[in-house]
C-alpha cells in the first residue's frame, strides 16, 4: 500500500541515489548503503520494482542487473497515515462483498459513503486531507 499512496502523492521521501547491479537472492539483496527496516525504491528492475522495506526480504529472485535504488525517509506521520489507509482498505475491500451502499437489519444499520458519481468513496478521497500536506505537483 504504501508505494501506491506514495505515488499518488507523487513523493517517495527520496534522500539519496545509487546505481547499483542488483542481484536477488532467497527474496532479498545486499544493500550496504540502506539501514535494518529502512524503506527503499528500486527502479528499472524486470521483477522488483517498488517499494520496500530493507532486512523484511519478499523480494523476486533475479539475476544481476544495473537498477537505481533510491534510499527514502517518509516521515512518521506519513507511515501513520498509510496505516490508516491500510486498514481503511482492507475493511472497504470486505465490505465491498456485498455490492450494497447502505443496509439495515435486526437494529444494525450501515452506510457506505458515496461520491458525486454514486461509487464508494475510495482511500483517496477519504484520506485526501491527511495526504495534502505531502503531496508535490
Amino acid at each position: 500500500m504504501i508505494d501506491a499512496v506514495m505515488k499518488h502523492i507523487n513523493n517517495y521521501f527520496v534522500v539519496d541515489s545509487h546505481d547499483v547491479e542488483l542481484n536477488v537472492v532467497n527474496g532479498s539483496a545486499d544493500l550496504p548503503f540502506l539501514q535494518e527496516g529502512q524503506y527503499y525504491l528500486i527502479a528499472g528492475s524486470v521483477f522488483n520494482d517498488g517499494v520496500h522495506k530493507y532486512g523484511e526480504g519478499g523480494l523476486t529472485e533475479e539475476t544481476p542487473v544495473s537498477v537505481t535504488v533510491y534510499s527514502l525517509a517518509p516521515p512518521k506521520a506519513f507511515l501513520d497515515v498509510v496505516d490508516e489507509i491500510t486498514a481503511y482498505s482492507a475493511k472497504e475491500q470486505n465490505a465491498d462483498t456485498t455490492g450494497y451502499t447502505s443496509e439495515s437489519f435486526g437494529g444494525y444499520s450501515y452506510t457506505k459513503g458515496t461520491g458525486s458519481n454514486g461509487a464508494p468513496i475510495g482511500w483517496k478521497e477519504v484520506f485526501s486531507s491527511k495526504l495534502n500536506d505531502w503531496r508535490k505537483l
